[in-house]
């Protein structure tokens, strides 16, 4: 796989302006989160929701996600101010900060080795206007390469450097960061890539994450819901955790749903299930983000399942599993995703 992470911030609330809700939400789905108290839901750049973080102490980090040497970041960056802004994406060799993306107050980008500057672009980033940055990296103690890229356009690059930093030849996860100064930094349509596999495998350009939910009962309803239909307990925009859900005690029980309509989509890179889980008595249990599409139903990979507390379930997805080639607009559509108990 070399598609490794999925983000639009559209399951973190509705309110523009308002806290990530329910509390705590983001750290259910991410390796470490601080302050999300400080973070706001915002409209996002093109359409949906966007993340707000108002000062440093704010930032969001991915669990550990690859162990390969390349490791691509673009995510949509928006600075409410040009002040001090410090480091907007940092990769991470476990607790060791490696390279990184800053921010200068005039506006230029910097890219940092842990903390030490490396090069500074010419041109620069206005406050109030959204870009799409793009940082990939391969890391080599003396071989080792990087390039930033905003709105796809080369800004600074480099090779035949020292882009290491801890003992292993990699960084595992990615680190989004609030700004140095009580201003404003936003974020929206993330996605994370190595360099392993057929696709995916290098820079994918000024991409946009668009979220789907639950729209109508597909071909199997073996769990319970909370009351109402089994899809209408799963798909509402902000979490109501244990207000409307489906359950189930039994082993193979699945449930499948049919999703809004996808439109106005002719590149598909891949597809993120999400799922919002928990167990309710004494027993782990395995759960499968299922896809059925056409003649095939694919479980993917199962994750045990052990929280009393919610956690969010992820699984990738970057080619139909009925054709083994990229997403169709007509093949998302006709599709059923859901979630099977192993």
């Amino acid at each position: 796989m070399a598609l490794l992470w999925i983000e639009g911030f559209e399951g973190f609330g509705d309110t523009i302006a308002a806290a990530p809700s329910p509390g705590g939400i983001l750290g259910r789905k991410y390796g470490s989160v601080e302050f999300e108290s400080s973070m706001d839901i915002e409209a996002g750049r093109v359409d949906g929701f966007s993340l707000e973080m108002a000062n440093s102490n704010c930032f969001f980090k991915t669990r550990a996600l690859t162990t390969d040497d390349t490791l691509i970041v673009g995510v949509a960056f928006k600075a409410g101010a040009l002040l001090t802004q410090g480091y907007m994406v940092t990769l991470y060799d476990g607790t060791n900060a490696g390279m990184r993306v800053y921010s200068d107050a005039d506006g230029k980008l910097a890219v940092y080795r842990n903390v030490t500057r490396l090069a500074t672009s010419t041109s620069s980033i206005s406050a109030g206007v959204w870009y799409y940055i793009e940082f990939k990296v391969k890391v080599h103690d003396t071989t080792g390469t990087y390039e930033l890229r905003v709105n796809e356009a080369t800004w600074l690059s480099d090779t035949g450097i020292d882009t290491k930093v801890g003992t292993n030849a990699y960084y595992d996860t990615v680190q989004f960061r609030g700004p140095y100064s009580f201003v404003t930094n936003q974020y929206d349509d993330i996605y994370i890539c190595d360099s392993t596999g057929s696709d995916n495998n290098d820079f994918l350009g000024n991409r946009k994450v668009v979220a789907l939910r639950p729209s109508a009962a597909g071909d199997d309803t073996d769990w319970t819901p909370s009351a109402g239909a089994n899809y209408d307990a799963v798909n509402e925009v902000e979490l109501d955790e244990d207000t409307t859900y489906v359950e189930t005690s039994t082993t193979l029980d699945q449930d499948l749903y049919d999703y809004d309509a996808l439109a106005d989509v002719t590149n598909i890179q891949g597809i993120q299930i999400n799922t919002e889980v928990r167990v309710t008595d004494a027993q782990s249990y395995d759960l499968n983000a299922v896809i059925k599409s056409g003649a095939t139903e694919d479980e993917g990979s199962e994750d045990t399942i052990t929280s009393t507390t919610f956690v969010t379930h992820t699984r990738i997805a970057e080619t139909d599993p009925n054709t083994s080639s990229a997403w169709t607009l007509s093949n998302v559509n006709a599709a059923q995703f859901g979630i099977k108990a192993t």
